[in-house]
């Protein structure tokens, strides 16, 4: 399971393993409240001040980001192996999940689940 929560929210029970995915660590936020930090998955430095200074659109910022992920598969795949065993919780400073890029990498965690799930089966068909 994936869950999704601002890094300055409070910390859960329900939460799982915490995992950081912003390029830069976030101001007054100690490291006990992560587990674990995975940079690679956060924006590249050019698109996020792209963003910041709207030069770009939300929904451009969103498809760039996606185009940008999508080179990351070690990554992704690992998280969505990950994802089947454990409670995820992918953090980032915004703190609503419509308005950060956080649902975005969920989805690609989970489409990337999906497409590994779909090729051991199709694997285990053909062996038998």
């Amino acid at each position: 399971m994936i869950r999704l929560k601002s890094i300055y929210a409070e910390v859960g029970p329900e939460d799982g393993t915490r995992i950081l995915v912003m390029r830069w660590w976030p101001r007054g936020v100690k490291k006990e409240r992560i587990d674990e930090w995975f940079r690679d998955v956060s924006p590249s430095r050019a698109l996020l001040q792209a963003h910041q200074a709207k030069e770009i659109t939300a929904p451009r910022f969103f498809e760039k980001y996606r185009r940008e992920m999508s080179a990351q598969t070690e990554v992704l795949e690992e998280l969505a192996r990950r994802e089947k065993a454990e409670t995820l919780t992918l953090l980032c400073w915004e703190m609503k999940d419509e308005d950060c890029r956080r649902h975005v990498l969920k989805t690609l965690i989970e489409e990337t689940g999906s497409r590994s799930g779909q090729s051991s089966k199709t694997c285990r068909k053909r062996a038998r």
